[in-house]
């Protein structure tokens, strides 16, 4: 499953990240000053770093198996 993101925030990539997307699309610019509309719309490379590494883990978390069974209470 994928998604292609063309949110101004992060919360829509996150949540669909954590519901199984596999492949997520994102629109990235050098400046968001460039002419057009594309730039306006699209992530900067700091806050592309964060989207990016955000994606990451919660794809890692994902992955993680917790065995709820080996944690029993006294």
């Amino acid at each position: 499953m994928g998604y292609s993101d063309h949110t101004l925030d992060y919360s829509s990539a996150f949540t669909f990240a954590a519901n199984g997307a596999s492949i997520i699309e994102k629109h990235f610019t050098l400046s968001k000053k460039l002419y057009r509309s594309d730039p306006k719309h699209s992530m900067e490379q700091k806050e592309f770093n964060f989207y990016i590494n955000t994606i990451k883990d919660i794809w890692a978390i994902n992955k993680s198996f917790v065995n709820k069974d080996k944690f029993k209470p006294f």
